[in-house]
């Protein structure tokens, strides 16, 4: 079954034929009803077996929607039945060396009996915190069995239907999604009992089913998986034996279940690992970012149904509503929407219609720029190097007396009333704009603690480029950050988490006394391995006490220094500084010095010119916050 069967969208797609199958038959049981649809439509797995369970799943769907009628459910009471169990719990191991070496009889045992599942069901509903199930979809199940008792147990079942980090990795649209689903398997029980302390036992027991599962699938089912994925609470575990048995940790999800149509987002968001099963897979499986020109596509025609064509706010009028808006914005992106829509009074109702939704709603800002930031990867996926560039601004709304919500910055809401923005934008090597990848917003709430809101959005920029650069093939992807990044965390987070993307992070030279000063010094008296002249640009508007600074062309002295920097509790991390210093700075002029700290290999003059060209391109995201201030107005505009 090389693409998965489409039971629903079938039976969508052929009502008609499916009302008169149902009008021209007598049944009695709803298990007729999914047996005899099967047999008319083809509905059979890759064994030949029929489609039962999703064919049921799909008729009582279509019936719901008022499209057929089905005999009445002949059992009473609903719900999910709870798994049936033993009549004792399962018994406690025994003398568990400390290494899984020693393990006396260490196997995995196929659940495919009554007597397997009795215990693991037992097992799972007593000691694992999610249970016992229920599990969906094509299932199997493993105990992990030795001399010493039964030391845990795996099950796999269906994988999620939507789970944007894998998406965006694997690059599939819903349609081959929908068709080749069924190739990704979930890991979604995995335990090993409380109180076994066993020296690298879950890697492998891990490493030990990764190495059967496909042929067991195969077996069961007729076809392979390619990939398998998991989710991990990162709270409880951190990972470490799927890292040992090869497993990818890709992202983290929305914290939305499998169930959750309402995007409630009520689940603690977990990290996101996936193992692949097949080397082969992206060739097995279509979908692979295709490059995009940069230019192509952005006429003045077909930019907003290319940027914004098919954003999942919910309902498919209101994407459509979404490129109408936008296309009427861009013609007049200083006024407001009522006057760039030049008196069309059912637009302008549909406009409000579109923004004023209830807080939970699809339209967000993220699922608006879900098509830009698609066809921004598409961009990047033309690039050998693109540059990820993070940074922050204040939106100003204090003369809008009417907002709610911004109740300033600090204790006594004497901030400025707005919105805090942190853009991440995708910038070529030659400063040309990609796109903007994500965009956050959020009010200011007074008595918050001051740095760590700051440090987070830094450290959820550089997971969504992490996000990002995955989706990519063979690009090298670059977080380019000012002085505001500048903490050890992010560097940790870099190399636990994160190490798709590479950092590059103005110091900022008053880190405080200690070895950061010490480091610096010696940085400085090391010999200069090169120079460049530097145009010394004017500061943009938003520079504040900068603003007098002159246009000038300078020259610089280029120094580089392999340096460990601590991190509390944690192993020191590794980086490298390019010093950059004006040599000869004009007379009552403020000397520019940069300390540039990268993950970058930098072993010649030629790496630290390239990593300081590199870092002058972080202007192009200031380039872009003046353009939404001064440009677009946002801060002026107001809907009436």
């Amino acid at each position: 079954m090389e693409i998965q069967n489409q039971v629903r969208q079938s039976l969508q797609g052929n009502l008609v034929r499916l009302q008169k199958l149902l009008a021209n038959e007598v049944f009695v049981r709803r298990s007729e009803v999914a047996d005899r649809v099967c047999e008319a439509f083809g509905f059979r797995d890759a064994h030949g077996r029929l489609q039962r369970a999703s064919c049921s799943k799909s008729l009582i769907a279509l019936e719901a929607a008022g499209h057929i009628s089905l005999p009445l459910p002949t059992l009473s009471g609903g719900g999910v039945r709870p798994p049936r169990r033993l009549a004792e719990p399962v018994p406690a191991v025994r003398d568990v060396p400390k290494r899984v070496g020693a393990v006396e009889g260490l196997e995995l045992t196929p659940v495919t009996d009554d007597e397997h599942r009795l215990v693991w069901n037992t097992m799972l509903e007593e000691e694992h915190p999610r249970g016992a199930g229920p599990l969906v979809g094509c299932q199997l199940r493993y105990l992990v069995g030795s001399a010493h008792g039964w030391l845990g147990a795996v099950g796999f079942a269906a994988s999620a239907r939507r789970l944007k980090c894998r998406d965006l990795w694997i690059g599939w649209d819903d349609a081959e999604r929908r068709a080749y689903l069924h190739r990704v398997v979930g890991l979604c029980r995995f335990l090993i009992r409380p109180g076994v302390e066993c020296r690298n036992l879950a890697s492998h027991v891990l490493g030990g089913v990764v190495r059967r599962v496909g042929d067991d699938f195969e077996a069961r089912y007729g076809y392979r998986p390619y990939l398998l994925e998991t989710f991990v609470e990162e709270d409880r575990h951190a990972g470490t034996s799927f890292q040992a048995a090869g497993w990818h940790r890709l992202g983290e999800t929305a914290g939305r279940g499998r169930q959750d149509r309402e995007h409630a987002a009520t689940e603690t968001p977990k990290a996101v690992y996936i193992y692949e099963l097949d080397a082969d897979w992206r060739a097995r499986i279509p979908g692979p970012l295709a490059p995009l020109e940069v230019g192509a596509g952005l006429d003045r025609e077909n930019w907003a149904e290319q940027e914004f064509g098919g954003a999942p706010l919910g309902d498919a009028r209101l994407s459509a509503r979404l490129v109408t808006c936008a296309r009427y914005q861009a013609e007049a992106p200083m006024r407001g929407f009522t006057s760039a829509a030049r008196g069309d009074r059912a637009l302008i109702k549909a406009y409000y219609r579109l923004i004023d939704r209830p807080d939970g709603d699809a339209v967000t800002v993220e699922n608006i720029l879900q098509p830009h930031r698609h066809q921004t990867l598409r961009r990047m996926q033309g690039e050998k190097t693109v540059l990820c560039v993070q940074d922050g601004s204040t939106l100003n709304f204090a003369r809008r007396g009417k907002t709610e919500g911004l109740e300033g910055a600090n204790q006594t809401g004497a901030g400025p009333r707005g919105l805090d923005l942190h853009a991440t934008i995708a910038v070529n090597t030659e400063g040309l704009p990609l796109g903007v990848l994500r965009a956050a917003f959020d009010a200011p709430q007074p008595g918050t603690e001051k740095d760590k809101p700051r440090e987070n959005r830094w450290i959820q920029g550089l997971r969504d480029s992490a996000e990002a650069a995955a989706a990519l093939d063979g690009v090298q992807v670059v977080g380019v950050m000012d002085r505001e990044a500048d903490f050890v965390d992010l560097f940790v987070e870099r190399r636990e988490r994160t190490p798709g993307v590479e950092l590059l992070v103005r110091a900022n030279c008053v880190l405080g006394k200690g070895a950061a000063d010490k480091l610096f010094d010696k940085v400085r008296k090391s010999p200069a391995q090169g120079r460049r002249v530097l145009e010394i640009k004017r500061p943009s508007a938003q520079a504040g006490k900068q603003a007098a600074r002159q246009l000038r062309q300078s020259t610089v002295a280029l120094r580089y220094l392999k340096a460990k920097l601590s991190a509390k509790g944690k192993e020191p991390v590794e980086m490298t500084i390019v010093h950059v210093r004006e040599e000869t700075p004009p007379a009552d002029v403020e000397r520019l010095e940069w300390f540039l700290l990268t993950t970058l290999q930098v072993e010649n003059a030629d790496a630290a010119e390239r990593i300081l060209t590199w870092y002058g391109l972080r202007w192009r995201i200031e380039d872009y916050f003046r353009v939404l201030k001064s440009g677009c107005k946002i801060e002026e505009l107001e809907n009436r």
